[in-house]
């Protein structure tokens, strides 16, 4: 079932709200000029005016399975492989300070594509350097929307604070 409310653009105010069993059908409401539709859940529509805490939570949890999903063009997906990741950012960053320093998991790495472990080890530092930039412009736009949506009074602002630029967000690390 998609719930929906249907509010006046320039002010956000709750004009009407509606429900279907079909999903996309709140986009498919015939609006008047200056009306504009958002899909809240279903617990937010039982009061009258509708329950914004439950509209922003949910929002809130939007923001940040998105910001999850942008995070996955920089990452392997896996818990064992970010502990993989870490521990090769660990023997990179110690190569740079003793080229003799032990690196179980780079040299065996190096060794497989017939690299040097200091090649290998400057490829991993610039991995991480960029998915550094990436994670934190990502953060910024996640937090930064997350907190408008806190501040937002009424749809039209609830709507506007929780479409978030990922484009430029994720181009940071590119």
């Amino acid at each position: 079932m998609e719930y929906w409310i249907v509010y006046r653009a320039g002010d956000g105010v709750e004009l009407a709200r509606g429900c279907s069993p079909d999903v996309g059908a709140a986009a498919r409401q015939v609006l008047a000029p200056n009306q504009a539709t958002m899909v809240v859940p279903g617990e937010a529509t039982q009061t009258i005016p509708t329950d914004m805490g439950i509209v922003k939570a949910a929002l809130q949890q939007r923001i940040n399975a998105e910001a999850e999903q942008h995070r996955q063009q920089f990452i392997t997906p896996g818990a064992g492989q970010m502990l993989v990741y870490l521990a090769k950012v660990r023997e990179a960053e110690a190569v740079s300070v003793n080229a003799k320093a032990s690196t179980p998991l780079l040299s065996a790495e190096a060794a497989a594509l017939g690299k040097t472990v200091p090649a290998l080890a400057a490829d991993v530092l610039a991995a991480n350097a960029r998915w550094t930039r990436a994670s934190a412009a990502i953060e910024v736009a996640r937090l930064s929307a997350k907190a408008a949506v806190s501040a937002a009074s009424d749809f039209a602002a609830l709507n506007a604070a929780s479409t978030v630029d990922w484009a430029n967000a994720t181009a940071t690390g590119e």
